[in-house]
């Protein structure tokens, strides 16, 4: 993805883009990256990483005192990574604040009830 000319992560609008793709948008560019089709979806995958955020306009990792702590906040960090490995912009993609990670970027969701079904059960 071109970052020149001004573009900010406020700019970019990311959307599932079915099979288990995404679909990066930013004013005058289009992007697909799609997710290997042997990964398990599940709540923790990208997919479904961006699909709560998408709902809730946040992502929250569990306390850190829950046992699913460490595996959680791994999966988002990678997450984290890839969305600057896509879009390689100097800032950051969310802004923390009190324990919540505010996405900067756009989320669009539109997917069938099988994916989402998929998604949360894994």
């Amino acid at each position: 993805m071109n970052c020149s000319n001004g573009l900010t992560w406020e700019k970019i609008t990311i959307e599932l883009a079915g099979n288990q793709s995404i679909r990066i948008k930013a004013p005058g560019q289009d992007k697909i990256h799609s997710f290997s089709k042997r990964s398990k979806l599940s709540k923790h995958h990208p997919l479904g990483i961006l699909i709560q955020i998408g709902s809730k306009g946040y992502w929250e990792n569990p306390p850190t005192y829950a046992a699913e702590y460490e595996r959680v906040s791994k999966s988002f960090q990678r997450f984290r990574a890839l969305l600057r490995e896509l879009i390689p912009l100097a800032e950051e993609p969310f802004t923390d604040y009190q324990g919540l990670h505010i996405q900067r970027f756009n989320v669009k969701i539109d997917m069938p009830n099988e994916l989402r079904s998929e998604i949360n059960e894994g």
